[in-house]
């Protein structure tokens, strides 16, 4: 019996989908997967994280200085 994270509480009432008119209207541009390939050399790692950098800033993702760290860091 998986809680799903919920607790012991009730289930919400209507499965917590939201209604149809009020759902976004389709993924936003930066939703996804993204695969960058690149060999597995030291070299490598400053052109990994110039180019997640970049792709943050050309996609407009709203994400925080401390966020871009941990991604970055995650790349290296």
């Amino acid at each position: 019996m998986d809680d799903q994270g919920r607790g012991s509480g009730p289930r919400p009432e209507g499965g917590g989908e939201l209604p149809p008119d009020v759902r976004p209207p389709g993924p936003l541009p930066y939703e996804g997967v993204w695969r960058f390939t690149a060999p597995a050399v030291d070299a490598s790692v400053p052109q990994a994280r110039h180019a997640v950098r970049d792709l943050l800033a050309r996609q407009g993702v709203p994400v925080s200085d401390e966020l871009i760290q941990g991604l970055l860091l995650i790349v290296s």
